[in-house]
C-alpha cells in the first residue's frame, strides 16, 4: 500500500466534532488565528496541547447555490459553469475591497 493511500486511510479514521463557544471566546480565537495566520481549529488544537500543521496556503471555503453561481456569473460576465474564472474574480473583488483600507 502506498504511503499516500495509508495517509488517506488515517484521515478517514478521524472524527470531526463541532464546538460552540461564547461570543467573546469565539472572537478571541478568530482574532488570534488571523494574527498568527492560522486556522481557528489549529488555534484550539494549540491551546489544548494537540499537534497541528502551520497553514501553508490559507483558504476560505464558501458554498454557493446554483442561483448564487448564476448571479456571480452574470456579475462577472462569465459562463455559469466556468468555476475557475468565477473563483479568480471573487478573489480579485475581495482583494480590491481590502486594498481601500
Amino acid at each position: 500500500m502506498s504511503k499516500k493511500w495509508q495517509a488517506e486511510q488515517n484521515v478517514l479514521k478521524k472524527m470531526q466534532l463541532h464546538f460552540t463557544f461564547n461570543a467573546t471566546t469565539f472572537r478571541q480565537v478568530k482574532v488570534q488565528a488571523a494574527k498568527e495566520n492560522m486556522n481557528t481549529s489549529d488555534v484550539v488544537r494549540q491551546i489544548i496541547g494537540l499537534s497541528f500543521e502551520k497553514n501553508v496556503r490559507p483558504r476560505i471555503g464558501l458554498s454557493f447555490s446554483q442561483k448564487e453561481l448564476q448571479i456571480l456569473a452574470e456579475r462577472y460576465k462569465l459562463p455559469k459553469d466556468d468555476l475557475k474564472s468565477i473563483k479568480i474574480k471573487v478573489v480579485e473583488e475581495v482583494g480590491n475591497h481590502y486594498s481601500k483600507y
